[in-house]
């Protein structure tokens, strides 16, 4: 048997793509407000792992703090489980390892790419760990041919793709030198009259929180909004380093990473998949944008790899 599990999302969304990967019983453990995600994927969930029997494997994510993953990863080494970790995106290496002011590891941690694996280098993580694997993720999206049909609209609304920064239990104030809450009032400030600002918040955070933001006429804020959706309404699409702006480069090539002030490099900087803008945004908002990458390219395969490894694993 094979657990799989985190208190992240975006950890969840990877372990799905891995149900079919390999022909082993498999059970999921995530945080109860995602039972619903499980259960729409048609995953096995279980809510008490220690109490299974037969683990051969178990697949986590990195959540940040005192999470599911790390306790999945203490639970794999007390009871002499193989453990693997994954890092799906390029952000906090430095801070997802630590727990009680310690560094735990699991056995192998998967990074996306060789940028990946040098960032995790940089913060020390220990290089026989490293495995540079792909993104099943990624991979997804870049073979989903009827998400490629989908064509833009010419509207007049913009989409803000929210993070939850503020109120964050890690010190990430290198990563982000502006919360979501001060970029978007940056962002309505500039917003032409005749645009809608429709704000996607991300899924762990709360609608009561937005209530601040209901003095704005021209702002709707959304809890969930269909992935399809997110390709074809928004006239541009504004972010700060929320990885589902990455996912959404597949199929948009005029995605904006709006961060003011100096801070730390977006992933998407580097590769080419968002245009970053520190001042002018509401002249980039009428610009034409055309973002130059081959993202869409960088990760087929990865399921194979991915799938090759964990039999290796499972033999032994």
């Amino acid at each position: 048997m094979i657990l799989l599990g985190s208190s992240d999302i975006g950890v969840l969304q990877y372990l799905s793509r891995l149900k079919t990967i390999n022909n082993v019983e498999k059970k999921w453990i995530t945080k109860k407000r995602y039972y619903s995600f499980l259960a729409s994927n048609k995953l096995s969930i279980t809510k008490n792992y220690k109490n299974l029997k037969n683990i051969k494997l178990i697949i986590t994510g990195t959540a940040l703090g005192n999470s599911l993953d790390k306790k999945m990863v203490l639970f794999g080494k007390r009871k002499k489980i193989f453990t693997i970790q994954i890092i799906e995106h390029w952000t906090n290496f430095k801070e997802r390892f630590q727990y009680k002011n310690k560094k735990l590891y699991a056995d192998i941690i998967f990074v996306n790419d060789k940028l990946a694996y040098n960032l995790a280098r940089k913060f020390d993580i220990p290089k026989n760990k490293l495995k540079i694997m792909g993104n099943v993720e990624y991979e997804y999206y870049i073979n989903n041919k009827k998400l490629k049909k989908i064509k833009k609209k010419n509207s007049k609304s913009i989409l803000f793709i929210s993070e939850k920064i503020s109120g964050s239990t890690i010190k990430i104030t290198n990563e982000y030198k502006l919360d979501e809450f001060e970029t978007i009032r940056k962002i309505v400030k500039e917003l032409p009259k005749k645009y809608e600002l429709i704000i996607k918040i991300h899924p762990e955070e709360n609608l009561k929180n937005y209530k601040i933001l209901s003095k704005y006429k021209n702002v709707k804020i959304i809890k969930n909004m269909k992935f399809a959706d997110m390709i074809k309404k928004p006239k541009k699409i504004i972010g700060i380093k929320s990885a589902l702006l990455l996912k959404l480069s597949i199929f948009r090539n005029d995605i904006i990473s709006f961060r003011p002030k100096k801070d730390r490099p977006f992933i998407g900087d580097k590769l080419g998949t968002t245009k970053l803008v520190r001042k002018n945004l509401r002249e980039n908002i009428e610009k034409k944008i055309n973002n130059v990458h081959r993202f869409d390219k960088k990760f087929k395969g990865s399921s194979k790899k991915i799938k090759l490894y964990i039999q290796k694993i499972l033999k032994k």
